[in-house]
């Protein structure tokens, strides 16, 4: 996959629209997810975490980790603790891993922004947690970024300024594919829009084509309900 888009100047609204295209499942996570690095992107296989109130539970994911994954916290989207820092974040970095999505929000911005780590999440928060919760089965297994998008090892995460979207390993690659690949009506608004052609004599026109056949999108709205993601 890394081969794939080297060198290709994705964006999430490109995955998201050739998901669609594609008739794949529109996975978007919770709105507000922003990286610490504006103008920043990141793509890789998802490392989940659901945390529980210990950073130990991150530790494990990332010595699980390999070089290139993201790792995906779920904090159930808080907003009152701060449940990565620079230690967490920083053996991340260390270890080689692109990213960390945190559906919560982070704590020691100065010294993330120092080691040049890039964390994608909801916002900051100076304290950390303050106790500890039962920890899921699949606390490694399986994390949520929002009320009805859960990643799995089984999952492909791309991260930039508009968000997350999340496909299925397996089947990223087709929602990936270089603009050469797309159908030939696309690929050739696509090059006119890059010339600056692409309103040129014409009106703008809508995609009919996505209302043929309904596609599941879970677009999921940020709460703060603690009990989804327990």
């Amino acid at each position: 996959m890394s081969e794939l888009l080297a060198g290709f100047d994705w964006t999430t609204p490109f995955i998201a629209d050739a998901c669609v295209q594609l008739s794949l499942p529109v996975r978007v996570a919770s709105h507000g997810l922003k990286c610490n690095f504006p103008g920043s992107k990141a793509a890789g296989p998802a490392r989940p975490a659901r945390h529980a109130g210990s950073t130990d539970v991150f530790l494990e994911a990332i010595a699980a980790a390999n070089q290139g994954d993201l790792l995906v916290i779920d904090n159930g989207g808080r907003n009152d603790e701060g449940c990565i820092g620079d230690l967490v974040v920083g053996e991340a970095f260390v270890s080689g891993l692109a990213a960390t999505i945190c559906w919560g929000t982070h704590r020691d911005t100065a010294a993330i922004q120092a080691m040049g780590a890039r964390v994608w999440s909801l916002g900051t928060c100076p304290n950390g947690p303050l106790e500890l919760r039962r920890r899921v089965a699949t606390a490694l297994s399986a994390a949520n970024i929002g009320s009805h998008v859960t990643v799995t090892l089984e999952d492909y995460v791309f991260a930039d300024d508009d968000g997350v979207v999340v496909v299925e390993t397996a089947t990223s690659h087709e929602s990936s594919r270089r603009p050469g690949t797309l159908p030939p009506a696309k690929a050739r608004k696509r090059s006119g829009c890059s010339r600056g052609s692409c309103c040129e004599g014409s009106s703008i026109s809508t995609n009919t084509s996505r209302n043929a056949t309904p596609i599941p999108i879970t677009h999921s709205v940020n709460t703060s309900s603690r009990s989804a993601a327990r």
